[in-house]
């Protein structure tokens, strides 16, 4: 017998087939919410705004370990054994870990010499 697909939808508005962003796609049936929920709530541009030029791609199996930030599936090439073991909200990329460094240093004052 061939298994029939399990139908998408909104927590929210309980839509079948809705779109999502890849933030929500990420998410797991019972939290994901459909782009217009999030527009309704937020505004139209509020799902629209993207916080990295890397893209995450649109299906992402739930066991792949993936970015807190931006999130990229986590690789060997990418990402470091501490941070593959890190909780799944503290989980970062090696270019998100670069940006908050980068971050951090510039707002900190240098000591006097």
């Amino acid at each position: 017998s061939i298994a029939r697909p399990i139908p998408v939808k909104c927590s929210s508005c309980d839509r079948a087939n809705p779109t999502f962003s890849n933030s929500q796609q990420l998410k797991g049936p019972w939290e994901r919410r459909c782009r217009a929920c999030i527009d309704a709530e937020n505004g139209p541009q509020a799902s629209r705004v993207t916080v990295s030029p890397v893209v995450a791609p649109a299906a992402v199996p739930e066991y792949v370990k993936v970015c807190s930030v931006c999130s990229i599936p986590l690789t060997k090439e990418n990402c470091s054994a501490r941070q593959m073991k890190e909780a799944v909200a503290n989980r970062k990329c090696m270019s998100c870990i670069a940006v908050a460094v980068t971050a951090n240093n510039s707002s900190v004052p240098l000591p006097p010499p």
